[in-house]
């Protein structure tokens, strides 16, 4: 079979959008046999990029003109469009439908694979606005294939739009087939943006130490901490002296296979964020075995617990909600194998290969 001529367009993207959906589902693609994929993007060096890690991807660095992203890839379309099989962009908005509108005018038999990446709060944009909600319209409908992240927000999206809405969730990067034996800790573990309002650090904090009576479990938190969120976090040591050190910060943890190594200690992936869309560590933590406690505004509640079989649901800046759940987990009898089943369930359904194995059917479909 011919590969497939994969184009990823994201002029605004940097040298981390290489490890997300952005870069990981072209160079899967590419990875697997199936596609000769290019990601163009203007603010990531090749050096940036650290391609030695992904050599079937082809990358192409554009200038960014007149600090407009909508002319950027017009004009790469302009001198591209004949070239690619399936364009690959993002998000929905205005210039994603005139890249698309040029696109099929240049190539008529091209396919375009738009993929929404929405939250909660993006829905809201377009249930708010019906000027928005039109240029979604517009922007599904000239799209051979629409994905959104959950089941939750493609339920939403239906509303907006009669073009089929795919799910195509965000998976983990595949260092291994299989996660080691451990021994796990008594521990808690959350990573990312801490302090920040919408990862609700605050709310963890809080609710670690109310319930820390009732065990004897450790929280690790792992990322970088803002810098006003110091001063919260003085008071909050003042109020509870006694569990300092009970919590660990570990600062950035940039290396893979390191961050993996912190996430197979913990038992429970504890993630209360304010908002979201799907965060990248769900797949992380379930890949390394940890269970789940997430808060309601996550929207992919079902595809990160297994339909909760892995995990909870907390209300979100719930203190007390919070609490009772790091209680709860505490207290169950788990099995020594369900790490194991964990993981199992994330490399069948939230791997980068399972998931672009299921969007190549998609757009095999569609030729």
């Amino acid at each position: 079979m011919k590969k497939i001529r994969f184009c990823t367009l994201y002029p605004r993207g940097s040298a981390v959008e290489f490890y997300k959906d952005v870069g990981q589902i072209p160079y899967t693609l590419a990875k697997m046999g199936k596609a000769e994929a290019t990601m163009i993007c203007c603010y990531a060096t090749k050096e940036e990029a650290d391609l030695k890690k992904m050599p079937e991807l082809h990358y192409e660095q554009k200038k960014m003109l007149c600090g407009n992203q909508t002319l950027t890839g017009l004009l790469y379309l302009l001198t591209h469009a004949r070239k690619i099989d399936w364009l690959n962009v993002y998000h929905g908005g205005r210039h994603c439908y005139y890249w698309i509108k040029l696109y099929k005018l240049l190539n008529p038999k091209g396919k375009v694979y738009l993929k929404l990446d929405l939250s909660y709060a993006g829905c809201e944009m377009y249930q708010n606005s019906e000027k928005e909600r039109n240029i979604f319209e517009k922007t599904a409908t000239v799209s051979d294939i629409v994905s959104v992240e959950s089941k939750k927000i493609k339920k939403l999206t239906a509303e907006f739009t009669k073009q089929n809405i795919r799910v195509v969730p965000n998976g983990y990067i595949n260092e291994a087939e299989t996660i080691p034996q451990v021994n796990r800790e008594k521990q808690f573990i959350t990573v990312g943006r801490l302090g920040t309002p919408e990862k609700a650090t605050d709310i963890l904090l809080e609710a670690f130490a109310q319930s820390a009576n009732s065990h004897d479990w450790t929280l690790k938190l792992v990322g970088s901490v803002a810098q006003d969120f110091q001063t919260w976090l003085e008071d909050f040591y003042n109020r509870y002296p006694e569990i300092k050190e009970r919590i660990i910060f570990t600062g950035p943890i940039y290396e893979r296979e390191a961050l993996y190594r912190e996430y197979r200690k913990a038992r429970v992936f504890v993630l209360p964020s304010r908002w979201e869309a799907f965060p990248l560590v769900g797949p992380e933590a379930l890949h390394n075995g940890c269970r789940m406690i997430l808060s309601d505004t996550i929207p992919p509640i079902e595809e990160l617990t297994g339909n909760l079989a892995y995990g909870e649901v907390v209300k979100a800046a719930d203190v007390e909600s919070l609490k009772e759940a790091l209680i709860r987990e505490t207290e169950r009898n788990t099995a020594e194998q369900e790490a194991e089943e964990i993981a199992t369930y994330a490399r069948e359904h939230l791997s980068w290969y399972s998931i672009c194995e299921n969007l190549l059917t998609e757009m095999e479909g569609e030729i």
